[in-house]
């Protein structure tokens, strides 16, 4: 079983960008707003694994609605496709040199659209959030902030960022493809961390000495799940966030239950990650 979201293809609002890197043909999906001025953010948006072709990256255009927040907030919205339908977070599931390929397409996303290289911000879902936290571990340098949602980190990636930078997982209690308390993915796909462990280990790197502060979101909606939040280093560039989903699963909370929850459990209504995600980048 692949980890994500093999969507119907659809009709996208983004420009389809062919990239060259290193002699491998490579591409991208970008959507920039209509008049929108030079120095805007830019979000990245990784998919998760089990796509097919080279073009994978539309996937994520319908399923986090951020071309939308994008008009709304004036940001740049990019979605980066993999080669073989997956990124390679440190777990072993792919071979091919996405370092290098987001490298290079920053520099051509930069290079289009003037937005600001100091307001570039990754999330991702799946595959693609433990890529967001690979990158957050070795391209700090240029990245304003990193968000995951339904992973944690990969526990053989070797993380000694550069400086320091707002880290931010979303995390399904119940998620049954990667163990909220770690261990072996789904379909033998390597091994994550604990969510624990994984913002653990960024308080650690990020010098946040001082215990998390904790709340319980108030109920929105009766639909089964919660969510508990800890944050460390509050309001500084070392930020630190925990949502953990309690009765959350393999999901983009606030998105759609792209598979039977039987497979991926259940998609929380309690918050829409996107908003959140969006939002918490934005206002750094």
């Amino acid at each position: 079983m692949t980890l994500l979201l093999t969507l119907m293809a659809c009709s996208v609002d983004a420009e389809l960008v062919e990239l060259d890197v290193d002699g491998v043909e490579r591409s991208y999906y970008l959507h920039v707003p209509e008049g929108l001025p030079a120095g805007a953010p830019v979000i990245l948006a990784f998919h998760g694994g089990g796509g097919k072709g080279d073009h994978t990256g539309r996937t994520m255009v319908r399923f986090t609605g951020l071309n939308e927040l994008a008009d709304e907030r004036g940001f740049v919205a990019v979605y980066p496709s993999s080669l073989g339908g997956n990124w390679n977070d440190g777990r072993g599931v792919s071979s091919s040199d996405d370092l290098a390929y987001a490298d290079a397409l920053l520099d051509d996303v930069l290079a289009r659209t003037g937005a600001d290289p100091e307001r570039v911000f990754t999330t991702g879902m799946s595959n693609g959030g433990f890529f967001s936290m690979a990158l957050a571990c070795q391209r700090a340098d240029r990245l304003a902030g990193a968000a995951a949602v339904g992973s944690t980190q990969s526990a053989d990636l070797a993380c000694d960022p550069v400086r320091h930078l707002p880290v931010m997982l979303i995390a399904g209690t119940e998620d049954p493809l990667v163990p909220y308390g770690g261990g072996e993915v789904a379909s033998d796909r390597g091994t994550a961390l604990s969510a624990e462990a994984t913002i653990e280990g960024w308080r650690e790197r990020q010098g946040c000495a001082e215990e998390p502060a904790t709340s319980d979101w108030p109920d929105a909606v009766d639909d089964g799940t919660s969510v508990h939040e800890e944050r460390s280093c509050a309001g500084t560039p070392e930020e630190v966030r925990l949502l953990e989903v309690r009765g959350g699963g393999h999901t983009w909370p606030g998105g759609s239950q792209y598979l039977p929850r039987l497979i991926i459990g259940r998609v929380s209504e309690e918050l829409d990650a996107t908003d959140e995600i969006v939002g918490w980048f934005l206002d750094r």
